[in-house]
């Protein structure tokens, strides 16, 4: 489970420093520059919502955008209310953001997910925050979310093979 949390850990902080860079995308992006000068790694955007990250170890492409990506596995459910807000992919693991999403709907997706064979391996609820992440062999999808001050829930869906 640690292992899990740390995974996750990591893909928000790309995430949020990928749209960080999206933000204040131009020629001369500053946080595209910090981020090559410490790692040692090449960005390049596209401007069109997708970075491309090259390193010694390798080549990632990261998409964003507030649409499903074309390629997110079709097993996994998702909230048929509320807004998809973000939509982030890479190297095969997505992570989908949705506001004002209702509990019914919520409850859907988890029902969905035990529908389609999946098996909760974690839970943990703290106040107004809760995740959940369900496995069935070849997806692990984590749920995470939280209760909006106009009584919605934030739902962030991660999927990851």
């Amino acid at each position: 489970m640690f292992r899990r949390s740390r995974a996750l850990a990591a893909t928000a902080t790309v995430s949020t420093l990928f749209a960080a860079s999206l933000l204040l995308s131009s020629c001369t992006n500053p946080i595209e520059q910090f981020i090559e000068d410490q790692t040692g790694v090449s960005i390049d955007s596209d401007g069109n919502g997708s970075v491309t990250v090259e390193s010694e170890d390798g080549e990632m492409t990261i998409t964003a955008g507030t649409d499903v990506p074309d390629d997110f596995p079709g097993e996994v459910p998702l909230p048929s209310t509320g807004t998809l807000e973000s939509s982030v992919a890479m190297a095969g693991a997505w992570n989908l953001t949705y506001t004002g999403v209702d509990e019914t709907t919520l409850d859907s997706v988890v029902g969905a997910l035990e529908g389609a064979g999946f098996t909760q391996t974690y839970d943990m609820t703290a106040g107004d925050y809760a995740q959940s992440t369900w496995d069935n062999g070849t997806w692990t999808v984590s749920l995470i979310w939280d209760l909006s001050s106009d009584g919605a829930l934030n739902v962030s869906v991660v999927a990851t093979p």
